[in-house]
């Protein structure tokens, strides 16, 4: 008997059913036993976004976001890179994901040096005076993201756009529910 003839026998078809759904059922534990470190889901491009955006968006989020999470740590190269994105590009939607992938390295917990910090906590101070309304938005956001309300010149800079002439950034602040610190030091009510 030829094996093409045995494996369309029905217990080897059984069989082989069994065992891919094993291995899909592995794959399922595996991501529900660790549900922070599921499988990566690599950038695909939107349909709208220009080229440029999208190729600069998958790299940002394909190889720099993917190394943080790999190594569980970003580097001040990475850092930089995601710096040099939001200050060079134009196209608010690459810049909004520079931003939050570099919020995501805090949330993730990743190892950050010193130096990296300062870029990046100076990043998010700067989109906070931005022109662009959306870019203010983000800022807001990510910085929240990153848990960095504790830096007082961060926290300082977010509570000043609770007067925003915009009121999609102004809502987002008040949405953080957090004040400016009182005379006596009491930080948040």
């Amino acid at each position: 008997m030829q094996v093409s003839q045995l494996l369309l026998k029905p217990t080897y078809i059984v069989a082989a059913a069994v065992l891919s759904g094993l291995c899909a059922i592995s794959v399922l534990i595996l991501v529900i036993l660790n549900p922070e470190r599921a499988p990566f889901q690599p950038y695909t491009p939107v349909p709208g976004v220009s080229d440029q955006a999208n190729e600069s968006v998958a790299y940002m989020w394909n190889v720099v976001h993917r190394d943080t999470l790999k190594n569980d740590r970003i580097t001040n190269e990475n850092a930089e890179h995601l710096r040099v994105v939001f200050e060079a590009s134009t196209d608010v939607y690459t810049r909004r994901w520079a931003l939050v992938i570099m919020a995501s390295a805090y949330a993730e917990g990743a190892e950050i040096s010193a130096d990296a910090d300062g870029i990046m906590r100076d990043t998010f101070a700067q989109a906070l005076d931005d022109p662009n309304w959306r870019i203010r938005r983000c800022g807001v956001a990510s910085i929240q993201d990153a848990g960095l309300l504790v830096d007082q010149r961060l926290r300082n800079l977010v509570l000043h756009l609770a007067n925003d002439p915009r009121p999609e950034v102004s809502a987002r602040v008040a949405r953080l529910g957090v004040q400016r610190p009182s005379v006596g030091g009491d930080d948040e009510k």
